[in-house]
């Protein structure tokens, strides 16, 4: 094989500057915007305006993203006007459009908060929707439209090895280079170079291999890749028909028990339906060849075979939203889940069966979704202020439409769905944004010295109102949970931070101990020597047992503690609090963090008092199942005498 002429590569170049020229232009543009967010620190000295709401770092982050989207809508743009021969006038017009939208896009949103993130992720889908239909949404002939999506899907991996293996090859040598010549080679170097080739070379290669979508292109010739043939055919699908079985099995397991997992359920109905449909498209058109019939009589009963797991979705969703509202992520995969019926409707009885139908659908959705009183943040706004309003409503927590000062005590369930909810509309707050909380505060009446406070702490709010929980008598101890003690626990963390300070009174030397505990080692020992300058003592901790055992080595003098059941008694009682206390103030809170020093320090003498170990426990990270404990990670501070 011939490597390509330095005036064939020129050649090409200058033929895709001319085909994508708006396309390379917000390429350059991403690439040099990425490169200074990199840099942002060694190149600008500009101070964020917090009263301006004004973040330099997020505005480059910003345009970078929705850059982004603009290569896939550049795309469309150019494969749409190419197949109709359009004008340069309704090139400019359409390319001029997409930019306008990039602006408005833009200050939708101040900043970079939920709103925006969810936005990105959907108007992602909807323009490599968009992209992938554009060009061929009125041809009658759905192969034209599989073999273009075909071969941008080939054309993508194949720039995807080339980019990756480039980047391996060049960082390996600069890293070489750094080694054997103790070059300082900073470390962004590597970060541009990874931008160059993903943003800048990737979208080049890529461009190089489209075809011309003239006349020329059509659906008479159909290069079927056999290697994709035998991928999908004999992984793919076999795959499929596994986790059909499986989800069946586990549909009749939970409709028998009628014990709903949490969310687990519908992610895994979700993915198993996208796989199966994405292997079906990639067979779609070999299903009427001969000898492959058996496919066309598959994705039949495929589709058919999802209307009874749509059902169980269905009311899996149900279920969640009953007891928690609505929730942009549950608003989606209600959504999602209705899409999923539609398609597996038509796909079952549907005479025409287009393939269209499915970027066409998820390209709609995209954006109706977004926008309007039905679309996800108008929707789950107005769930979650029901139920706030239904909490305050049912606890007489008015008192004429505001909520007053007093002493309130409430059911267990509903202070956490009081918190949660509190949690909903200030998640933001960290930005800057008073969005949800104008929102809230718009049908709740607050004084201006509790929106004040709960803008800065909404457990505060709580606090302020003389909110309690009344204990419910759970048993806290049966709980199958992952839990974290220690003087790091968060929950510690209301107010400001106050640092510990420690006393070393009574002991000679003080160092730090931390283990990683990974399920493959249920039978370790982790071991670790500490070195005095009169003794050595060694430190093990058996996994499977959680005894911790410091011995001296001169005489085998030895302190013993068991991890195990300190972590279990401090856990109740961790639990219980977290279940009926409320947020602290900083009085309350400092208190606290004194008394803490004491419940999170282990000490332990030797039978002849000449050795003494204690233990202070930063975090001790576990999960407790019954009477099941296992342990994770382990980071205490050891003091030895």
């Amino acid at each position: 094989m011939k490597l390509p002429s330095i005036s064939r590569i020129t050649s090409s170049l200058k033929e895709i500057l001319q085909r994508f020229p708006f396309l390379i232009f917000t390429t350059l543009l991403l690439f040099v915007i990425s490169v200074l967010y990199v840099h942002r620190t060694d190149l600008f000295q500009i101070k964020d305006s917090v009263q301006n709401n004004f973040s330099f770092e997020d505005t480059l982050l910003k345009v970078s993203f929705i850059l982004t989207l603009g290569l896939a809508l550049h795309f469309a743009i150019h494969t749409f006007c190419e197949r109709r021969k359009s004008t340069i006038t309704t090139k400019l017009l359409l390319n001029g459009l997409a930019m306008i939208g990039f602006v408005i896009f833009y200050f939708m949103s101040n900043e970079m908060n939920t709103e925006f993130g969810i936005r990105l992720v959907c108007y992602g889908v909807g323009v490599h929707m968009l992209a992938s239909v554009l060009a061929f949404w009125n041809e009658k002939n759905p192969l034209l439209f599989w073999k273009f999506n075909k071969d941008l899907f080939l054309r993508f991996l194949l720039a995807a090895l080339f980019s990756n293996v480039l980047f391996a090859g060049i960082a390996g040598a600069i890293g070489s280079f750094d080694a054997l010549f103790t070059v300082d080679v900073p470390s962004e170097l590597y970060i541009d170079l990874f931008l160059l080739l993903l943003i800048v070379f990737n979208t080049f290669f890529f461009l190089g291999g489209i075809p011309k979508l003239d006349e020329s292109y059509t659906a008479d010739e159909i290069n079927y890749p056999k290697s994709l043939k035998i991928f999908t055919q004999f992984v793919l699908l076999p795959l499929v028909v596994i986790y059909l079985l499986i989800m069946y099995a586990y549909t009749v397991k939970i409709l028998f028990l009628w014990d709903w997992p949490r969310g687990m359920l519908t992610y895994m109905i979700l993915g198993y339906s996208i796989t199966g449909m994405l292997a079906l498209l990639l067979l779609h058109p070999i299903q009427n060849l001969e000898g492959n019939r058996w496919i066309k009589i598959f994705s039949n009963w495929f589709y058919r075979a999802l209307l009874p797991l749509v059902a169980v979705l269905g009311v899996a969703i149900f279920k969640r939203v009953s007891d928690y509202g609505i929730t942009e992520e549950r608003y989606f995969v209600i959504v999602l889940s209705v899409w999923l019926l539609c398609i597996s409707l038509y796909f079952s009885f549907s005479k025409a069966k287009n393939i269209k139908f499915i970027p066409i659908s998820l390209f709609i959705l995209s954006f109706v979704t977004t926008v309007g009183p039905w679309g996800a943040f108008s929707v789950s706004q107005s769930s979650q202020l029901g139920r706030l309003e239904n909490i305050l409503v049912q606890n007489k927590l008015l008192t004429d439409g505001k909520l007053v000062k007093g002493s309130y005590d409430i059911p267990n369930k509903d202070y956490t769905s009081l918190t949660s909810i509190l949690d909903f509309f200030n998640r933001d707050n960290e930005k800057g944004s008073g969005m949800y909380q104008q929102f809230l505060w718009g049908r709740v009446t607050l004084p201006d010295s509790l929106r004040t406070l709960y803008n800065s702490n909404p457990y505060g709010l709580l606090v302020e109102l003389v909110i309690k929980p009344i204990p419910d008598g759970t048993d806290y101890s049966n709980n199958s949970r992952f839990n974290t003690i220690g003087l790091n626990n968060s929950n510690l963390n209301y107010a400001d931070s106050l640092p510990y300070v420690y006393t070393i009174k009574d002991y000679n030397y003080f160092s730090k101990c931390i283990f990683y505990i990974s399920t493959s080692d249920s039978n370790a020992v982790k071991s670790k020597t500490f070195i005095t300058p009169t003794s050595v003592i060694k430190a093990d901790y058996y996994v499977r047992t959680g005894i911790f055992t410091f011995t001296r080595q001169s005489d085998s003098v030895q302190c013993t503690f068991d991890l195990k059941t300190y972590y279990s008694d401090i856990n109740k009682l961790k639990e219980i609090e977290d279940a009926s206390s409320i947020a602290y103030t900083s009085e309350e809170l400092y208190a606290k963090k004194i008394a803490a020093i004491s419940t999170y320090t282990i000490e332990k003498i030797s039978d002849n008092k000449s050795f003494s170990v204690k233990l202070l426990i930063n975090s001790i990270n576990g999960s407790k199942e019954k009477n099941d404990i296992d342990l994770y990670d382990i980071d205490i501070l050891v003091q030895l005498k």
